[in-house]
């Protein structure tokens, strides 16, 4: 009811970006529209069968008990992994730094490189709303939820599994690469909250990843890398 809405949209998009011939970057009012659909529409449906349906809190989903300050420490060591994983895969899969980028991400740093308000748009309120909370509340929920039905060693992993390869499939506008890289960042974040069972971390660890590649991406368009 509430994660097979979400990623059915995204996947429909995909579709048709796709049959539409690639990735069209939408305007600046259309990405706002599409964030608060996602973050207060389908973000308010997980929340309220949260609290309703399954009787928990926000705060039931970080089980383990830990502090603010070490939920920052951990969002930052767990950013650097990702970023470090990602250019791990870079090289073993891609051959060049152009072939390495999926051709919509380069059209998204084209963009941002040319509209700074855009840019402080999505370094803002996308990131850190959309990607780090949002994506990363969807996330557990799912999770948590899949392994109340499947408790077993086994049956976890293949949940994780699962989700991580259904993330990569949000983002089939990216092509083969991106849904392979953004598969395994899904599985790093997936198997960070079975380890840890914290949210906090993943939403930070998440949301500077994201900023971290929005603005590589853009320096390297400034500096005539890309």
């Amino acid at each position: 009811m509430g994660v097979l809405p979400i990623y059915g949209l995204v996947l429909l998009g995909d579709l048709q970006a796709t049959q539409q011939g690639g990735f069209q970057f939408p305007q600046l009012q259309d990405t706002a529209i599409n964030m608060l659909i996602l973050v207060l529409g389908f973000g308010g449906l997980l929340l309220a069968l949260l609290y309703f349906v399954c009787g928990e809190r926000l705060a039931d989903l970080q089980p383990k008990s830990g502090t603010v300050l070490a939920d920052v420490g951990s969002g930052l060591l767990l950013a650097l992994t990702l970023i470090g994983t990602q250019v791990l895969f870079n090289i073993v899969l891609a051959t060049s730094l152009e072939t390495s980028i999926p051709d919509a991400n380069l059209t998204i740093a084209y963009e941002l490189a040319d509209d700074p308000l855009l840019l402080a748009f999505w370094l803002g309120p996308l990131v850190w709303l959309q990607a780090g909370f949002f994506e990363e509340f969807t996330r557990v929920f799912m999770l948590s939820r899949l392994w109340q039905v499947w408790p077993g060693r086994g049956e976890r992993w293949g949940v994780l599994l699962g989700s991580a390869l259904l993330f990569g499939m949000g983002h089939a506008y990216q092509g083969a690469l991106g849904i392979a890289g953004t598969a395994l960042i899904g599985f790093i974040l997936g198997w960070h909250y079975l380890v840890y069972k914290r949210l906090l971390p993943l939403i930070i660890g998440h949301a500077l990843y994201d900023t971290v590649v929005l603005l590589t991406m853009v320096a390297a368009v400034h500096y005539g890398a890309l």
